[in-house]
């Protein structure tokens, strides 16, 4: 595995630049920040895949050389969804944090069958039963984060006070409700100014006990 030293010069040859300043912009990184993790080889690696999901680089060619002609018997058939295992509140609310990101192997022919476009596609768990009978708590959502003009009583991830929610949304006015299904549940109610759509839920894998 390359050093983050040899990563950044690489990176410096796709931008076409010559200053760190440059690649720490690219990486979302402070100056001073990316010198000490070029001195403790400190390969910030969720940053390296966001720049290369932007530029359109592949994982694999860039940390191994590997073409991607090599790489479509293995991957024709699968893409890789990022996974934000965090709690998604159905319920109360609460801060939530991005506690951990993965990537998990995923069937294109599957997600076709339940007519999901999977290219903004990301995965997260929920917790809470504010969305039951719909679905429960520790249910997977799909998200497709690049769908975010609210049509009113669909299902978003909304970001409201630093807490993330899962809710039937309907804007009326200048107002955005947020609505449960679980009537025990009252609906909370925001200005749009003070709400941010992450994506609408596209479908949802239950929790199921047989």
């Amino acid at each position: 595995m390359e050093t983050f030293k040899q990563i950044v010069a690489k990176i410096k040859i796709i931008l076409g630049v010559n200053r760190d300043y440059e690649v720490a912009k690219e990486l979302n990184l402070s100056l001073t920040n990316l010198r000490q993790r070029k001195v403790r080889n400190s390969i910030p690696y969720k940053n390296i895949m966001d720049f290369l999901a932007k530029k359109g680089i592949s994982i694999n060619y860039f940390f191994y050389g590997q073409t991607p002609e090599s790489l479509i018997n293995s991957t024709e058939e699968y893409i890789l969804l990022k996974y934000k295992k965090t709690n998604i509140t159905a319920g109360g609310g609460g801060v939530q944090d991005f506690i951990e990101i993965k990537q998990i192997p995923f069937s294109k022919e599957l997600l076709s069958e339940i007519n999901i476009k999977y290219i903004t596609l990301e995965l997260a768990k929920n917790i809470g039963d504010s969305m039951e009978p719909l679905f429960s708590s520790n249910s997977i959502l799909f998200i497709d984060t690049q769908d975010r003009t609210i049509k009113n009583n669909k299902v978003y991830i909304i970001q409201a006070n630093n807490e993330l929610f899962v809710k039937k949304v309907k804007i009326h006015n200048n107002k955005v409700l947020l609505i449960s299904e679980n009537k025990f549940y009252s609906d909370m109610e925001y200005l749009t100014n003070e709400i941010k759509v992450i994506g609408k839920v596209k479908a949802v894998f239950k929790k199921c006990d047989f």
